[in-house]
């Protein structure tokens, strides 16, 4: 044995307490070497988690913003829209109140054109009837032009035989 083991010997036949301290205290500081090696495996992921939740949030603040980016494109073409329609109701509505309007005067041009056809027709129907008088008339009086014509032509054939 050497100086080191005898004396280790003696020191633990010498102060027994300060042997089972020694002991727990070689227990602990191996509980604490691993315990130490835990804390730096946890705190190593703890690390790992903490620079992905890293990533994954500025990943998600990227999407949001072009979300946020989107939504206000979405936004100002919906008011776009709106207003399109807007204007598109109050156009729909002028086109309306003007075809009303025409409407209303093609009504009112259409009586006049039937109140005027029918006057023509009277008219027409009134002009007819004085052209079948007239014709009548002048048939009458071509008739009985022809009956003085005839007379005449007789009584002048009659007075020469008289004159002899």
């Amino acid at each position: 044995m050497n100086l080191q083991d005898t004396l280790q010997t003696i020191r633990q036949k010498a102060f027994p307490k300060r042997h089972a301290l020694e002991t727990e205290l070689a227990g602990l500081r191996d509980e604490h070497a691993q315990v130490m090696a835990e804390l730096d495996t946890v705190q190593a992921a703890l690390a790992e988690t903490r620079e992905q939740d890293a990533r994954q949030l500025a990943d998600l603040q990227q999407q949001l913003n072009v979300i946020s980016s989107d939504r206000r494109a979405a936004q100002v073409r919906a008011e776009t829209l709106e207003a399109s329609l807007a204007e598109a109701q109050t156009r729909q509505q002028t086109a309306e109140h003007h075809i009303n309007s025409l409407e209303a005067k093609l009504d009112e041009t259409s009586s006049q054109h039937e109140a005027g056809i029918e006057l023509t027709q009277e008219n027409l129907l009134r002009m007819q009837s004085e052209q079948q008088n007239l014709l009548t008339l002048q048939t009458d009086l071509a008739k009985t032009f022809h009956e003085v014509c005839k007379q005449l032509l007789d009584a002048t054939r009659v007075q020469p035989t008289q004159r002899i």
